[in-house]
């Protein structure tokens, strides 16, 4: 086939070629379709809502957990089983955590979905700042929970728009990470301070006259 010049060809010749315009443009609708190859809004969209109705799905398991919790431990309580009270309410306060994460999870995705118009512009590897911390919120959570299949699969579309060294970054050295997110999925055990607070509410909330022995 001829190679055609642009500088040589008029429109019209381009377009009896089967072109729509002169080199350049070919060339910008080439990179074009590139982009949209590596990227899809709405493919991040659909991923980002399934991310969305399972956190509703957790929230709803956690909040009957943490009612669960609660109402072992008042009745714990009643029978003067202190240790055990102390052990249920360790468990309902990290099940707390747990739906607190799942509602900034959600929000954060919520985010993401707002600025995909940005994220679809930016056409380097560069992470919008507008968006960096809930996309890097969101890949945290990826590696702290495993069996969210949702977001590891939303951890490949930020790689691959992203790269593979902003992945790292934020995994390794929590880079961009929001500090509640971080403390939500630390699961690390409440301070006694904290727990004997959570006592005494759980106390007044079933009318139970409860005063713990000794500190833990």
């Amino acid at each position: 086939m001829q190679r055609l010049n642009c500088r040589e060809q008029d429109r019209t010749t381009w377009a009896d070629a089967g072109f729509d315009g002169p080199p350049v443009m070919w060339r910008r609708a080439r990179s074009a379709l590139r982009r949209s190859s590596r990227f899809s809004a709405s493919k991040w969209r659909v991923l980002l809502g399934q991310t969305i109705a399972r956190c509703v799905m957790q929230r709803k398991q956690s909040e009957r957990a943490w009612g669960q919790h609660r109402a072992e431990a008042a009745q714990l309580m009643q029978s003067g089983q202190e240790d055990r009270v102390d052990e249920q309410v360790i468990l309902c306060l990290r099940e707390k955590a747990r739906l607190a994460a799942f509602i900034v999870v959600q929000d954060y995705c919520e985010q993401v979905i707002d600025k995909l118009p940005l994220i679809e512009q930016e056409e380097s590897k560069e992470c919008p700042e507008e968006v960096r911390e809930a996309v890097a919120s969101l890949l945290f959570t990826a590696s702290m929970c495993k069996d969210f299949v949702e977001l590891e699969k939303m951890k490949l579309l930020f790689e691959a728009k992203f790269g593979s060294p902003f992945v790292a970054s934020v995994i390794d050295n929590l880079r961009g990470v929001g500090s509640q997110i971080i403390e939500l999925l630390s699961n690390q055990t409440p301070s006694w301070p904290v727990r004997a607070k959570y006592m005494a509410e759980i106390a007044k909330e079933f009318d139970i006259k409860w005063g713990p022995t000794r500190d833990h």
